[in-house]
């Protein structure tokens, strides 16, 4: 009989120490840049398919069709309400002033809507949920600023907190609505 038959197959060769060591450290690297990877992408500088924005805020600039009142806007991007702010509805005392108010604001130059980073997109009725801006300036801030608008639908109302939310709050303590 042919001693080659009790040798194990050419395929099955027993790998050296150094090589299985080799082979260790290459499992050990692709293991910690798939946890680099997952970490990029959990932290947010990944892409994101949150419909919360948890990717950075994004910007679009938009033509305004209509001011519906003063914390909510008829855009070429759709309906979008003003994040964190109210103001008068329909019926109350000042809803025509801020309506006004913010009209004039955002006819000051081109408007910005602004996503914030975990927070929801829309609202209950589908309005996108934008911070508004025209040449850096926020509408929130400068409705609550000359008055119109209080500082609310935030992390104290159970909505959403956002990176604005102390701001509005100090404006708002700063500046009553006016009365009358």
């Amino acid at each position: 009989m042919c001693a080659s038959r009790n040798a194990p197959p050419a395929t099955t060769a027993r790998r050296s120490p150094r090589a299985r060591a080799w082979a260790l450290v290459l499992v050990l690297v692709l293991l910690v840049a798939a946890v680099v990877v997952i970490g990029l992408w959990l932290a947010g500088d990944g892409p994101s398919a949150d419909s919360r924005g948890t990717e950075a805020p994004s910007a679009q600039t938009v033509d305004v069709l209509a001011i519906t009142d003063g914390d909510t806007i008829d855009t070429t991007a759709g309906k979008v309400r003003l994040i964190g702010i109210d103001t008068p509805e329909r019926g109350e005392a000042g809803y025509a002033d801020a309506g006004a108010e913010l009209g004039a604001f955002l006819s000051e130059g081109p408007v910005t809507l602004v996503a914030v980073p975990g927070h929801d997109d829309t609202d209950r009725y589908g309005r996108l949920l934008r911070y508004v801006r025209v040449d850096g300036r926020d509408a929130g801030a400068h409705m609550l600023q000359t008055g119109w608008a209080v500082a609310r639908y935030d992390s104290r109302d159970g909505y959403d907190g956002h990176p604005l939310e102390a701001e509005y709050i100090e404006l708002d303590d700063a500046h009553a609505m006016p009365t009358g």
